[in-house]
């Protein structure tokens, strides 16, 4: 194990040590977790004999190879103007890299991996038949909803045919999953400079045939000669843009545009949105499986029965504390996943359990545990699950079996345990079966058809962002009031909360007065009461 003291672009008056499984230089980028939160940190100096219990060091989450190592002289340089100036280290490293440049380098090496995207995949057998059947479902002229692990090599291909066909293509990802695509694509997101976004938006003006990846934003550029969009992760609620008005989900946003345009529309998912898998089943969309990819099947640890016969250890079962002690013995590392942020308490807890193998273990929110993470560890381990499956929102099950399932993905061979008060939950069953899988959707389904909620209705969420609490109190009254007049139906429910109100509206001819009526009514409720810029609307919210 190599020990090294980090320079994090904070304002620190020491030098935290980490640790590394493989060799580190002085002047290294890694990766690594600091109070909760991921940074890039040089290393400042090796440590043969750290001047801190080696308990308490953590290791990093990896050496970023993508970006060049800080020089000697740089890091020279560094330490005089940290001593000139009374500054830390830290605040040296935050202005000579401020995190725009690093991620533009680290934009710039993903273009270098992805120089030349392949829009002339090898396909095989499976995903032939998979893209003969996306086909067919263009050809009568419907959305086409692809639900499989490998898709990439299917829109690539998909891509170079509407290229070929002297049409544009447009590319939605979730996050930054659009810079995959950069060296075959223009990549417009929120990342791409105000010059960048002008030049893709002429092109896209011009009519010729562009590849566009991107983000919500992409929509509304100047499409003209549009043949193909294609949405992946089609149920992510990143597609959403919700930070200003418009407030919309590009996946209803793009298959609107894709019916006005005359253009072909491909949504891909892992699990789809229960509102596509609505339309699936309706003969709304064409449904088709591609080759999935290999997940792991977890083992379910039942804590609520391990406690009964005092299998408990903490927040640990002993079956868990067997398995971790057999992966440490075998020199593996463990990652331990938690369903919150604040991971601070168990690892506590798990290093006083094995406080020798504490620099093979980390611990982490469940939101940080990607594929390439996930890859350095030799057993992982998924806590307190049922806090997952807990919540008024009627989408938690659908979530949680949504990030579950990419977890078992992302896992893949790897040896995954799930620890659980509610090991029977269908949600967890799912992850066990591809019957029970198959099954969930429908059952989601029918608990939504029972209660009235979406796909089967519309939900209009009405946001009062004011600071003075009674004002608020009284302005919501007023506004319930109005919008029960205003719209007088027994089919349509209000549902007051502390600072918004939520309305259920079929999903019926009368759907678009409805909310005309519903945005009049708040309109003439601004003016009167002068309250503009206090209200927001949030039309199918996420």
């Amino acid at each position: 194990m190599n020990y090294f003291q980090v320079i994090l672009p904070l304002k620190l008056s020491w030098l935290p040590y980490y640790a590394s499984s493989e060799p580190v230089a002085p002047g290294d980028r890694v990766r690594l977790l600091f109070s909760g939160k991921e940074y890039i940190g040089v290393v400042e100096s090796l440590a043969d004999r750290p001047e801190v219990d080696p308990a308490r060091i953590r290791p990093i989450l990896g050496v970023e190879p993508a970006l060049e190592p800080v020089t000697a002289q740089e890091l020279a340089f560094w330490h005089f103007l940290a001593a000139y100036t009374l500054c830390t280290l830290g605040e040296v490293y935050h202005c000579a890299y401020p995190a725009t440049r690093t991620e533009a380098e680290l934009r710039k090496a993903r273009r270098r991996d992805a120089a030349g995207a392949d829009l002339h995949p090898r396909l095989d057998a499976a995903s032939k038949d998979a893209l003969k059947a996306v086909l067919a479902g263009f050809d009568e002229g419907k959305p086409v909803l692809l639900q499989g692990g490998n898709r990439e090599k299917i829109y690539a291909e998909l891509v170079r045919r509407g290229l070929d066909a002297g049409k544009s293509v447009l590319l939605l990802s979730a996050g930054r999953e659009a810079e995959a695509w950069e060296g075959a694509a223009l990549c417009y997101t929120a990342a791409s400079s105000a010059s960048a976004r002008r030049n893709i938006a002429a092109a896209v003006r011009a009519g010729g045939p562009v590849f566009v990846a991107g983000g919500p934003a992409a929509l509304l550029l100047p499409w003209s000669t549009l043949g193909l969009i294609i949405v992946d992760a089609e149920d992510s609620p990143l597609h959403r843009r919700e930070m200003s008005a418009p407030r919309f989900n590009a996946r209803d946003a793009a298959v609107w545009l894709a019916r006005q345009c005359g253009a072909s529309i491909l949504l891909g998912s892992d699990f789809p949105s229960l509102e596509s898998a609505l339309n699936a089943s309706s003969g709304k969309y064409v449904k088709v499986d591609a080759a999935a990819a290999a997940a792991a099947v977890p083992e379910i640890i039942d804590t609520a029965a391990e406690r009964e016969k005092f299998g408990m250890n903490g927040a640990f079962s002993l079956k868990l504390l067997g398995r971790m002690r057999s992966a440490f013995e075998a020199k593996q590392r463990v990652l331990l996943l938690l369903p919150w942020k604040d991971t601070d308490n168990i690892e506590i807890e798990a290093r006083a359990l094995f406080p020798k193998a504490a620099t093979r273990l980390t611990v982490l929110p469940l939101r940080k545990a990607s594929r390439t993470a996930l890859s350095k560890y030799g057993l992982v381990a998924l806590l307190s699950t049922e806090f997952m499956l807990k919540g008024e929102d009627f989408r938690t099950d659908e979530k949680a079996f949504r990030l579950l399932s990419g977890l078992c993905r992302d896992a893949g061979e790897l040896p995954l345990l799930i620890q659980c008060a509610q090991a029977e939950h269908p949600v967890l069953r799912a992850l066990l079966s591809s019957d029970e899988a198959a099954a969930l959707p429908v059952l989601l389904l029918r608990e939504r058809a029972a209660f009235g909620l979406p796909p089967y209705s519309r939900i209009v969420d009405v946001v009062l962002n004011d600071k003075n609490e009674k004002r608020l109190r009284w302005f919501l009254g007023e506004l319930v009031s109005r919008l029960e007049s205003a719209l007088d139906s027994p089919d349509v429910r209000i549902q007051p909360g502390a600072s918004l109100i939520r309305l259920l509206l079929p999903r019926d001819s009368a759907l678009a007065s409805r909310k005309r009526r519903i945005q009049k009514t708040l309109a003439a409720f601004c003016d009167e009461r002068r309250y503009a810029g206090h209200i927001i609307f949030e039309v199918d919210p996420i």
